[in-house]
């Protein structure tokens, strides 16, 4: 019994832990602020993911790379078809799904592109069922200050085509 509780006692120490570094890591933006840091704003689906030979920095364990198939720019370069993310393996990125579509914020760094903020960075859009039996598209940035509630696709991109729009002016 005692050690069963100590067991525990470890277990609940570790994950507050991870919790803490999680929260410590990455400081959650507001929808203006991941707007503005982005270089590259993309509605798009993924189609490839693979665990890259690249180290970064001093984390052991190389690079990921998802591959998006773009749908549509909503901020910069246009003309691409797919965009290469990297990202390191660890809780605090986005956790890309093969075939997700996901409205994804980019921006450059060492010359790669990376998510904005990590998990953040990736907003999964999902078609959900009405109750008229109809079928909507809907996004959950649990992730961003203040957008932490589903909403209606249309809604949330016109919330970020108003933010570019103030940023042409």
């Amino acid at each position: 019994m005692h050690r069963t509780r100590s067991l525990l006692m470890v277990l609940m120490m570790l994950t507050l832990l991870v919790a803490f570094r999680a929260n410590a890591t990455l400081v959650p933006y507001p929808l203006e602020k991941m707007v503005n840091k982005a270089e590259l704003i993309v509605i798009g689906e993924v189609i490839r993911l693979e665990r890259t030979n690249i180290k970064f920095k001093n984390y052991r364990r190389p690079l990921n790379r998802a591959t998006i198939q773009i749908e549509t720019v909503l901020k910069g370069e246009r003309g691409k078809q797919e965009v290469d993310v990297f990202y390191l393996p660890v809780v605090e990125q986005p956790d890309f799904k093969m075939g997700e579509r996901a409205i994804v914020f980019i921006y450059t760094f060492e010359d790669r592109y990376w998510v904005v903020q990590g998990m953040m960075g990736e907003v999964i859009i999902e078609s959900k069922l009405k109750p008229d039996l109809t079928r909507e598209e809907v996004v959950e940035p649990f992730n961003i200050v203040g957008e932490n509630h589903e909403q209606p696709l249309d809604e949330f991109l016109g919330k970020i085509r108003t933010l570019l729009q103030g940023q042409k002016e």
